[in-house]
């Protein structure tokens, strides 16, 4: 986020501060990722398949990843600088809008994952649409 923060604040011409992106994120204005750090079960919300279809590692998430957060860690993060989470995001567009749901859970077994800060990463995308929003009027 320190990065990601640097790049925005050179884009927008002021000062975009990570805590910047986290208040974004837990609002749904951006995507926020983290990565995970240890292996977990899971299941998709409507019992089929969401990850390692025909593998040894069908519905595992591996160790690693970067997947998505869900909005409820976005706010917790934001609030607290931590966060507890059980939930995959999924997107999906229904009638021209892009809809996020709950795609997929833990398993009941597996421990919640903890994220911090320093585990979240943005796409260049998400980068320039937050500092396109620092942008004085006059060249957003």
């Amino acid at each position: 986020l320190a990065e990601a923060a640097l790049f925005a604040s050179r884009h927008a011409g002021a000062v975009v501060t990570e805590s910047d992106f986290l208040r974004a994120a837990a609002r749904g204005e951006i995507r926020l990722m983290a990565i995970v750090h240890r292996e977990a079960k899971l299941k998709k919300h409507d019992g089929g398949i969401y990850c390692n279809q025909v593998e040894l590692t069908e519905n595992t998430v591996p160790k690693g990843c970067i997947p998505t957060l869900p909005l409820s860690a976005c706010r917790q993060l934001a609030a607290a600088g931590r966060a507890s989470w059980r939930t995959f995001d999924g997107f999906e567009h229904i009638d021209g809008q892009l809809m996020r749901f709950t795609v997929a859970t833990l398993i009941d077994s597996e421990p919640d994952f903890e994220t911090t800060p320093d585990d979240c990463r943005v796409t260049g995308y998400d980068v320039r649409a937050l500092a396109d929003a620092f942008l004085p009027p006059e060249r957003q």
